[in-house]
């Protein structure tokens, strides 16, 4: 076809497309979908059953309109890194309240707290800054790094983490 589509989702390699049997994202997180319709909205959807197992994305579909011989990018945001049930706990030894919030990767992305202190964050790296907030109060706010076990494989970590 004349008229295609460049997906970008850097770093998610090997990501099927919907719709487009055999078309995977290469090593860099790029592939091209042949022969979309000129003048009319596309929804170029991703495989969710497909994401390595570090890949997380906020939107799995774009919609594009492109013009007759056009290459249009749909691009995607992916977030590369750990996924990690964390329970979080204070300097003095309390459970973060629920509704906190918890920021991770200098504020880019924020999670909230559940109970017993619990907080699925995503896209995380060994070292990544957590700062959890409450509160306004210096009190009501703490920092902690993400340390993982080097020796646990499984897809979801699962840790306690001192809040300081």
């Amino acid at each position: 076809g004349e008229t295609n589509a460049l997906i970008k989702a850097p770093g998610a390699r090997n990501v099927g497309v919907s719709n487009q049997p055999g078309v995977l994202t290469d090593w860099r997180g790029y592939t091209l979908v042949p022969s979309i319709q000129s003048y009319r909205e596309n929804m170029i959807g991703l495989k969710t059953d497909t994401f390595p197992e570090n890949v997380e994305f906020d939107l799995t579909s774009v919609t594009v309109v492109p013009t007759r011989g056009a290459i249009v990018r749909a691009e995607y945001a992916p977030e590369i890194g750990d996924r990690a049930l964390i329970k979080l706990i204070t300097s003095s030894d309390k459970i973060v309240p629920f509704g906190a919030v918890l920021s991770a990767n200098n504020y880019k992305k924020s999670f909230i707290v559940g109970e017993d202190g619990q907080v699925f964050v995503t896209g995380l790296s060994r070292g990544s800054a957590l700062h959890v907030k409450w509160g306004v109060s210096p009190d009501k706010q703490c920092k902690t790094d993400y340390i993982p076990d080097e020796n646990d494989s499984r897809s979801i970590k699962n840790l306690t983490l001192k809040c300081l």
